[in-house]
Order: C-alpha cells, then structure tokens, then sequence
C-alpha cells in the first residue's frame, strides 16, 4: 500500500464523527427561510400565480381529471374549480385588482375567457375562429393584451375588456411573428419577443404613440420578458452564450447583462416586489431548484434545498414565493416563508463576524433611527449592541455562506476593550452572557492554538469549493483529494503560509472540481487530506453537479 493510501486509510475511521459534523453544519446554514405545503391533495397541482393583493394564489390541477384552473386563498384554503374546462386549460394571468384571471380554454378554438373569482362568473373575450393564447392584463385592468393568428401569423392584439364584442386592435404588422407579451408597469408600452429580418430580439411598443423600438440587440431571446416592478429593467432567457441564463436589459439604457453567469441551465425569472431580486430556476446543484439572486447578479442562493424538481415560483406582495415541487411523489404547491431579519448580520453578508462587531463598535454612542448598528433596536449603539451580535457570532444567515470571519492578532486590544465594557454592562442574561463568552473566545484565539482541517464550503452542491483551514504555525501546505477507494483525484500545493485563519475565498484552499488531468470529476463523495508540516486531517465532502 503507498503512503498515501495508509495515510488515508489510518484516518478514514475518524470520518464518522466528521460526517456528522457536516450535517449539523449544513442544516445550521439553511436561515434564510422555510417552505411547507400549501395544502395536501393526492392529485398534481402546478404553476402557482399568486394574487396581486396576496389574497389568492391561482394554479392549475388535475384533481378534476384534466388541467384546469383553480383559486386557493394565501393559506392553501377555500380551494375552488374556476374554470371548469373539458380539456387542458393555459396561459393564466391574474387582473391588477386580484379579482379576475384570464385564461386560454382548453377547447378546440382556445378562446381567452376572463372569470371573476368572487362569483365564478365567465366571459369570452375576443371569439375569432382563429387561435388566440397569451393574455396579459393592462396595469388599468380595462385592456388585455394577447396573441393571435386569426389573421395569419402571430400578431399582438388588444381589446377592452368589460365592452360586450369589443373589437380587438392589431398592434404589430408585417411576416414578423411575435411572442410572450407583457405590459409595463406604468401601461406605457408593451414589451414583447418578436423574430424579424432573421434575428430574434425584445422590442418595446409605445402604447400611446405607437412606435416601436427594439431593447436588444441579436439577444435570441427564449423565453420572458419579465418586467421589474419600478419599471426600468426586463429580465429574460437567452441561450446566447451556449446555455440557458438569465439576462437584464434595461429599458432605457439598453445594456444588457448576464445575471445568472452558470454554465447549467437557469430560466423562469421573477422580479421580487421591490425589484431587489429576482426568483428563477437553475438545474446548476443537479436538479430543478428555485433560487433567488440580487438584481446586481450577487449572492444566488438555493432557497428550495431539494434533490427532486422545484420549479414555477411566483412572488407574493409581501415576499414569500409560491413554487411547485414533486418532492412528495406528486406535484404540490409549497410556500416558501422568509427568515425574519437576522439584525445581528449587520453588514447583511450572510455571515455574523468580526466585521459585524466592528461595524457596532465604530457607530459606539450614536443615536437615531435606522443605524445600522442598533441591532438592539433601542435608538442609539453601545455595548449592548455589540453583546447582541457577539452571541450570534458565526451564524449563517444565508445557505451556503461561507465560515465567519474571525479577528487577527492586531485586533486583541480592540477585543478585549469590548470584553471589559461587556462585563461591566452584563445584566445576567443567557444572551448576554453568550456574548461575553464569544469575546472571551476570539480574544483568547487570535492565533491559533492547533492547525485545523475546517468543512469545505459550498457544501453538498458545489461545482466547485473552497477548503478553509487554520495554521498554529508557519508550514508548507498541499491538499489531497481522493475517491472513495483511496485514489489521488488531485493534488493542490498551497504552499508556504504563515500562522493564521485561512477561512474565505480569497485564502482558503480551492479545489475546481477537476483532476489531475483536468477533467470534470463526477457527483459523488469525496475525501479531502490536508497536509501542514507533520499534521494530517481528512474530511469528507459530496459532490453534486
């Protein structure tokens, strides 16, 4: 046996204790919310569309014995049949006021039918004996926009809603063929996907003057546009880059940007109510998952955690997101709750750290509303405020954040101010002692006491990670991964480093997720070795793809 596998061998008994270790740390990370079924049913309940006013979510079932449209109120209750179709019914949009949707009819012309969901009560809007499909509501809630070929090809049409025959208008002319149309917020124009002179692209049409402009330029748009709440950008699906992403343009400005940036598949994005986020789904952990991203393209996180498929999510005014899941064996509507605000992450990184005290300590004595230091929320920062954050340091408030940031042996005068003051204001809490023993802690382990092999993160569903550490003493440092047979996948020479924490990503270990001859590792469990002067540690890590 070489050395290698009798080093791994000697350390593989050890990896019990590790493992579970992982899972008490994974399950610690997932803060940033929780979901649960919106009701139980033992039929297949899809595409969730939550109600402008949050009062209703609207989705489609099978419970009847073929697709049609149904209404639940916000809680999953009063489940009610608003359809009533013989055949598959589609395309569903709630009114701005929450009090109608409209719908193709799963019949064999697919008229558009608009129902009032208070009394159940229908109408066809537009009867043409051509196909008419993708209805979407007027900010007014007089007007619906839509698409048909009742004249040959595919054109964008609008009609009044509440005039009894109301004859539609023709919008867009010519051989082009249209797609996917959406009203901007302010009813100023109408945003669509049109094919024309060979290139497929989002244009825009002015509502009031009828001109129209194209927002892209070659895009290849394949599916939105989706209008941000405030009006100034469109978020939609090109796979101009090779795969499916999601992009923003901005109305105006017209400079679009990959927001998404993975090389699996992301589609289906919805903006967040205040246009802070957007919602899509991504297959990049190894299956279809909902996950939410700021509106610069930062922090993409998975918020449905879930090795079956999620997909479909729909904002509620108030930010929980409806999405589908076949978690349970059958689709199912879940509803995911936001973590309230973790005030104690005070620089909203995901992570409670010494960056978090320090931000506390440098606002010491201010007074006012909304400082960014009154994690107390009394209107003014002191100890108080620090104590509060300290008993929660190293706390993830964000899936997959990496470990807490800890002080350098430069900050031990700082730290041990802060634990005097502490001791003079402790009032005999549970929380407060919890503070005092965190400053007492980071004070006495500025360097560390031992080199430490830490949990790689992120950790199970992870491309590519990062392997965090601590050095007691300078040494020479490699990483070595291996299969699950002992097998050297690939070797890291770190090299020379000084005592220290090497925990974020700009110091830790990084693994790319390849071998020793640069291919592409498969999904499955790994075993990373650290080597450091004469300290060795294996630990376990899974990879998902």
């Amino acid at each position: 046996m070489s050395g290698t596998r009798r080093a791994f061998g000697a350390l593989r008994y050890g990896l019990v204790v590790l493992v579970a270790a992982a899972i008490a740390s994974t399950a610690a990370a997932q803060l940033d919310g929780s979901a649960g079924a919106l009701m139980q049913s033992p039929a297949n309940d899809w595409g969730p569309m939550w109600s402008p006013d949050g009062e209703h979510i609207a989705f489609y079932s099978d419970r009847d014995g073929n697709t049609e449209l149904y209404v639940s109120d916000g809680e999953g209750q009063d489940v009610r049949n608003v359809s009533h179709s013989a055949a598959a019914d589609r395309d569903a949009a709630w009114s701005p006021d929450g009090s109608r949707l409209a719908f193709v009819a799963g019949d064999e012309r697919g008229d558009i039918h608009v129902v009032d969901v208070g009394d159940g009560s229908q109408r066809v809007i537009a009867v043409h004996d051509g196909r008419d499909w993708g209805p979407a509501w007027a900010p007014d809630g007089l007007r619906l926009a839509f698409l048909s070929d009742r004249e040959g090809g595919s054109h964008i049409y609008v009609v009044d809603v509440d005039v009894d025959l109301a004859p539609p208008v023709r919008l867009t002319w010519g051989m082009a063929e249209q797609r996917e149309v959406a009203w901007s917020p302010d009813g100023s124009g109408l945003a669509f996907i049109s094919h024309r002179y060979g290139l497929t692209d989002i244009y825009m049409y002015d509502s009031n003057g009828g001109s129209l402009r194209a927002l892209t330029r070659q895009a290849d748009p394949s599916g939105g546009p989706a209008w941000a709440p405030d009006g100034g950008r469109l978020a939609y699906v090109s796979r101009i880059d090779g795969n499916a992403e999601v992009y923003v343009v901005g109305v105006e400005s017209l400079g679009t940007r990959n927001l998404s940036q993975h090389g699996m598949a992301d589609g289906s994005p919805v903006w967040s109510p205040d246009s802070s986020r957007l919602a899509f789904v991504s297959s990049r952990d190894g299956n279809a998952e909902v996950f939410v991203i700021d509106a610069d393209g930062t922090g993409a996180r998975n918020v449905t955690q879930n090795e079956f498929a999620d997909g479909a999510p729909s904002w509620s005014p108030d930010g929980r997101l409806a999405f589908a899941t076949n978690r349970d064996g059958n689709w199912q509507i879940y509803v995911h709750t936001p973590a309230p605000d973790a005030a104690w992450d005070v620089n909203d990184d995901g992570r409670v750290d010494i960056l978090d005290l320090v931000t506390v300590a440098q606002t010491f004595g201010a007074s006012g509303a909304d400082l960014a230091g009154d994690v107390t929320g009394d209107g003014t920062v002191n100890i108080l405020d620090l104590v509060l954050v300290a008993a929660h340091f190293g706390e993830a408030t964000v899936v997959g954040a990496a470990p807490a940031r800890t002080p350098r042996p430069s900050d031990a005068s700082m730290i041990e101010d802060w634990l005097d003051a502490a001791r003079g204001a402790d009032d005999g809490s549970a929380g407060h002692r919890r503070g005092i023993e965190t400053l007492r802690r980071l004070l006495a382990g500025l360097t560390p006491d031992t080199t430490a092999l830490l949990r790689n993160y992120p950790n199970p569903f992870n491309p590519e990670t990062w392997i965090p550490f601590r050095l007691s003493s300078e040494a020479q440092v490699a990483i070595t991964v291996y299969d699950v047979t002992g097998k050297v996948v690939r070797e890291i020479d770190v090299g020379a480093l000084a005592p220290g924490d090497y925990l974020t990503q700009g110091r830790a270990a990084h693994w790319d997720g390849r071998n020793l001859i640069g291919e592409p590792v498969g999904s499955g469990v790994y075993y990373i070795e650290l080597r450091a002067g004469t300290y060795r540690a294996v630990d376990r890590l899974i990879m998902a793809k």
